[in-house]
């Protein structure tokens, strides 16, 4: 499948395609797109939850859920969920496509 480069607006292919789709499905909330208001991941629920285990449980499954529902070529291996010292919310995708394992990350919150 070939695509778009979000930024340079050149043609994207393989991993780099992946990676980036993986990307718009975390970072796109549900209902926020006209045309597929069940696109993206929900995780608005998760806005002022408890920074406990059972909560980046749920979080992890619902990232898992909305990629394997939106991108079917990628197999999840894991999902890493940590928020930084500087209070950004960054997500890593442990997945592999066409055989080949690689990383995707992705930024969710800053911190205000």
């Amino acid at each position: 499948m070939i695509g778009m480069d979000a930024i340079t607006g050149k043609p994207l292919t393989g991993i780099a395609h992946v990676r980036q789709s993986i990307r718009r499905i975390v970072q796109t909330h549900l209902g926020s797109r006209l045309q597929r208001r069940h696109y993206g991941a929900d995780l608005f629920n998760f806005i002022s939850s408890p920074g406990n285990a059972a909560t980046r449980l749920k979080l992890i499954a619902a990232l898992a859920g909305a990629i394997l529902k939106w991108e079917p070529r990628v197999k999840i291996s894991h999902i890493l969920f940590d928020i930084n010292a500087a209070g950004r919310a960054i997500v890593s995708v442990f997945c592999s496509y066409k055989g080949e394992i690689f990383e995707t990350d992705a930024q969710l919150i800053e911190a205000a």
